[in-house]
């Protein structure tokens, strides 16, 4: 062997062969640390490890199917720590690279590629990943695990477009075949929870408490306090609409209570948020303002991680304000809520930003800046109107429109004598 050739085989005395090995072992360790894990604060200190582990392993053609196993074992903490956003990179080096694997795990990696896209708002491109795993799957038994997966993905992925009809069909693949194939209660319980939640969307209220009632009697006996934390903060979210503010109440501090005792300080502050919005409707405008300025400073610091809960935070915050009759303060938290909802395409809240302040402009006998912002809240509601929320909020700006027209003819008239 010349001396170039060993250079090549060595590094640092080690040759490729055992620098593999050392890495395949190193793969061995990091996913039975992932499988035995019972704690996020765990996970989250050797967060950066699992990842350089999953990144050398996949340079390997013998280590990385290993590598990829490791990052589908390790996507539920990761998602669940809010570390998902370092993993997107390697997801989108993965896909389309390393198709020779089999079809289940293929399509694995196809539902959680979707899903990074669809956490990062990316969702045309979430929908188009998990139609590909759709296809890929065609071949296999409907009842089997995976077909439950990329169906649940797709019902969510139609859900957060507002396509509702396709993501309760979605929705129904999914909890049947997790019911038909006796799926663990994991499974079923995700299924029911997204039905839930579309349900809650379509306003069909008693629906979505059956289906969070379904999920969370299936979480409950298992470790999984962060999933039955969420089930129960949408839950408690139906029964506010509902009117059954108590209720809603009881049930967001015992989301808070499966929830205390994790680093998750965004599921957290995803309960405070709604239990300030309970508050609201108490008319305790006071209280639930103090909650809510506490909030906005944490997701201001980086509201990326979920700029949709920073849209509603600064809308719920000027509402607030609004109540109090601070007018000309509200418009600022008004404003960033326009601008969140805008960045993110989602026209029904951008509508209800925009006649809120519309409210506090009225407040400062602004009327013809207000009139302004009712023909664009209609503008942009107009094509939701077949969604039953859609429907109602356009009536409620219309009203708010026509009687803002008489406001101000009545007003020209007084100044005209």
């Amino acid at each position: 062997m010349n001396g170039a050739a060993a250079k090549q085989s060595t590094i640092d005395g080690v040759s490729v062969q055992e620098g593999v090995a050392i890495v395949g072992h190193a793969l061995d360790y990091w996913t039975g640390f992932v499988a035995d894990l019972d704690g996020f604060q765990t996970f989250m200190e050797e967060h950066d490890n699992i990842l350089r582990a999953v990144k050398m392993g996949l340079g390997a053609e013998t280590t990385r199917r290993q590598a990829l196993e490791l990052a589908l074992a390790a996507f539920l903490p990761v998602q669940n720590s809010g570390l998902w956003p370092a993993w997107i990179p390697l997801y989108e080096a993965i896909y389309g690279r390393f198709c020779d694997i089999d079809r289940t795990l293929h399509a694995r990696f196809l539902s959680r590629l979707g899903q990074l896209y669809r956490l990062h708002n990316r969702l045309a491109e979430a929908t188009a990943v998990h139609q590909e795993a759709a296809a890929l799957i065609e071949p296999l038994p409907n009842n089997s695990q995976i077909t439950c997966e990329i169906s649940f993905q797709l019902a969510e992925d139609y859900r957060q477009q507002s396509q509702f009809n396709q993501a309760k069909a979605h929705g129904l693949t999914a909890w049947e075949s997790a019911q038909t194939a006796q799926q663990s209660n994991a499974w079923q319980a995700t299924a029911a929870n997204s039905l839930g939640l579309i349900h809650q969307s379509l306003e069909q209220l008693d629906e979505a408490v059956d289906w969070y009632t379904k999920a969370i009697d299936l979480w409950r006996p298992l470790p999984r306090p962060v999933e039955l934390g969420r089930v129960l903060s949408n839950l408690g979210i139906t029964l506010q609409g509902q009117g059954k503010l108590d209720e809603a109440l009881l049930t967001y501090h015992q989301a808070q209570r499966q929830l205390e005792n994790t680093p998750l300080w965004l599921e957290k502050l995803i309960v405070q948020y709604n239990i300030a919005v309970v508050y609201f409707y108490q008319e305790a405008y006071a209280l639930g303002e103090s909650i809510l300025r506490e909030a906005y400073a944490t997701i201001a610091r980086q509201p990326d991680i979920h700029f949709t809960l920073y849209a509603h935070i600064c809308h719920s915050l000027g509402n607030m304000i609004l109540r109090q009759k601070r007018y000309t303060e509200a418009e600022s938290p008004f404003r960033e809520a326009i601008a969140a909802w805008q960045k993110l395409g989602d026209n029904l809240n951008l509508a209800e930003s925009l006649g809120a302040l519309a409210k506090a402009l009225i407040g400062q006998e602004q009327v013809k800046g207000a009139c302004g912002l009712y023909d664009q809240a209609l503008a942009a509601v107009a094509s939701l109107r077949h969604i039953p929320r859609g429907d109602q909020l356009y009536q409620e700006l219309q009203e708010a429109r026509v009687a803002l027209d008489y406001r101000h003819d009545v007003l020209g008239n007084q100044r005209a004598f």
